[in-house]
């Protein structure tokens, strides 16, 4: 670990000469992926320098980061500097003072280097905005990294910051995660899972309840990091679009490898997703998306959020008629069902949405109980990552991460494979009709899905566990 290196005094290791090789392999990769947005390299270097001097004068360490650098995503606020977020009407307007997490992490000695690129308005699981532009997988540049997270996985991916921290409303960290290869915690980024577990313990023993007041006061649990063996449910499919066969394979190596350790793993088929997709897109656009129109009226949008945002200003009419259509005549209850589930509710409509949450919650925990499970195993995202604005008509096939913002637990993203031109090939049953996005997906004349394009990427799973969880 960096800081305990730096902290022994060993030769070369000193505070100053990590941030001095993370920036230099950071001017590299932006070169290429351009994935930075506010940049603080004169402060780290000068923070860096101080804190070798606190050493040198026999003073202790700051914290269990010490001259460790780090990176945020653009969404945290770090005093005298803009969060814009990629809309005009957040620029040069600097924030006043530090988000709760960056001053925890600035407690413990870590190094600010830079902030990280996002999508317009966040709402999207790709990475482009008006103001910054684009940002590139660093694992093929015709391709996604993924959002909103997106230029924080490219920075872990390409080795500049050792440590990252982004937010998760609908897969915000875990889809840029398996998209560039990363080893997620929400919140937490890192390029190993000891780092992982490193920063999220010490995240939890250093009472973020002081920092922030909506914080559980919850510590570190070691009880739970149990090394019995362990009982994990798996699923390759959550019935709202169909997986394909490279994170299958990731899933798949996934649970050989349990069982060869002794754990025992049992295959679930977890609630609707149906009704889940239903449910989140019907709470996230309650007010029709006015808020977030409202923000990025003035500038240029984005294509990946033209679909949604289109959705929520047809009339109800107009849309009941389309989707009645798409339903019946184009046989797709899916595309149907999240076009008119998009949409401004009234106050018992939103009440009966969280109703109908609440009631797929305890679906879900009959699972967990039925089966004894200790944790599961399941797909990111259907696919490997995206080419660039292959996201605009597909912004659904994000259930099978926003599923469990919905249910509230604790999931992390585990970097499994690569994409295999001969191993990942589609077999027949890709191609029954299966609706609109699947058509987009598999079947079109140009799919999203071409395992010989997509040779080489990552491909990874979502490791997840009960509410309050993250130390499993």
């Amino acid at each position: 670990m960096i800081a305990k290196k730096i902290a022994r005094k060993e030769p070369r290791w000193t505070a100053t000469n990590v941030v001095k090789a993370y920036i230099r392999s950071a001017i590299r990769s932006n070169e290429k992926n351009n994935f930075m947005t506010e940049v603080f390299f004169v402060e780290a270097i000068e923070q860096a320098a101080l804190l070798d001097e606190e050493l040198a004068c026999g003073k202790p360490p700051r914290g269990p980061l010490h001259g460790v650098p780090v990176s945020f995503k653009d969404t945290y606020n770090i005093s005298g500097y803009d969060s814009s977020l990629g809309m005009s009407m957040f620029v040069s307007k600097p924030s006043l003072e530090d988000s709760a997490l960056v001053k925890m992490i600035k407690d413990m000695g870590a190094v600010i280097l830079f902030k990280t690129n996002v999508p317009q308005t966040l709402f999207a699981f790709e990475c482009s905005n008006p103001i910054f532009g684009r940002t590139f997988n660093p694992f093929s540049a015709t391709y996604t990294c993924g959002g909103s997270s997106g230029g924080e996985a490219v920075s872990l991916a390409s080795n500049s910051s050792a440590l990252g921290f982004g937010s998760d409303i609908g897969g915000s960290l875990r889809i840029p995660a398996h998209y560039c290869g990363v080893r997620v915690v929400t919140g937490p980024m890192a390029r190993s899972v000891l780092d992982l577990k490193f920063i999220t313990k010490a995240i939890l023993s250093s009472e973020p309840e002081s920092y922030d007041f909506s914080c559980i006061p919850l510590s570190w649990r070691e009880s739970l990091r149990s090394t019995n063996f362990k009982v994990f449910g798996y699923y390759f499919e959550d019935e709202f679009t169909l997986t394909s066969p490279a994170c299958r394979r990731a899933v798949r190596m996934v649970i050989d490898s349990l069982k060869a350790f002794g754990h025992k793993v049992v295959e679930i088929r977890p609630p609707s997703s149906f009704d889940a997709v239903e449910i989140f897109i019907g709470l996230t656009s309650s007010d029709g998306y006015k808020r977030v129109y409202d923000f990025v009226k003035k500038d240029p949008m984005e294509k990946n959020i033209w679909l949604p945002m289109l959705a929520s200003w047809i009339p109800y009419f107009l849309k009941r008629a389309i989707g009645y259509i798409v339903e019946n005549i184009i046989c797709d209850p899916k595309f149907s069902m999240v076009f008119k589930a998009v949409g401004k509710k009234k106050t018992i409509e939103y009440c009966h949405l969280i109703y109908r949450r609440n009631l797929y919650r305890k679906e879900w925990f009959k699972i967990w109980n039925e089966y004894k499970l200790d944790g599961i195993i399941a797909p990111t995202n259907p696919l490997p990552a995206l080419p660039h604005n292959g996201t605009a008509s597909v912004s659904a096939i994000a259930a099978s991460t926003f599923i469990y913002n919905l249910l509230n637990y604790s999931v992390g993203s585990l970097p499994v494979t690569y994409v295999d031109r001969t191993m990942d090939v589609l077999s027949d049953e890709y191609k029954k009709w299966d609706g609109l996005i699947h058509q987009k997906l598999y079947q079109s004349s140009r799919p999203l899905y071409d395992p010989d394009k997509m040779h080489g990427l990552p491909v990874g799973v979502q490791v997840i566990a009960q509410q309050w969880q993250e130390e499993k």
